[in-house]
């Protein structure tokens, strides 16, 4: 819960996007002790998700993954979120 709120109190401190995605994939890393962490948003034609946030950064940020007969979307799609 700790975690969790110190997250939230990152997140609220600014209202640009960017910034925002950028703090909660590094506390997402930090918080599930993994080596990265990337967050996509999906188009809406839901043909491709554009990486808009990475930690830490590599040459991926504003990269494309394609969805369209991609299995890992296919077994999540009808999920709002997934990991």
């Amino acid at each position: 819960l700790e975690a969790l709120n110190r997250i939230g109190t990152l997140l609220s401190s600014s209202l640009d996007r960017s910034r925002i995605l950028a703090v909660a994939a590094e506390q997402i890393t930090q918080l599930l002790n993994v080596d990265h962490c990337s967050i996509v948003v999906i188009a809406e034609s839901g043909e491709e998700a554009k990486i808009v946030a990475e930690y830490p950064t590599s040459h991926l940020t504003g990269g494309s993954i394609p969805l369209v007969n991609n299995p890992v979307y296919e077994t999540h799609k009808l999920q709002d979120v997934f990991v």
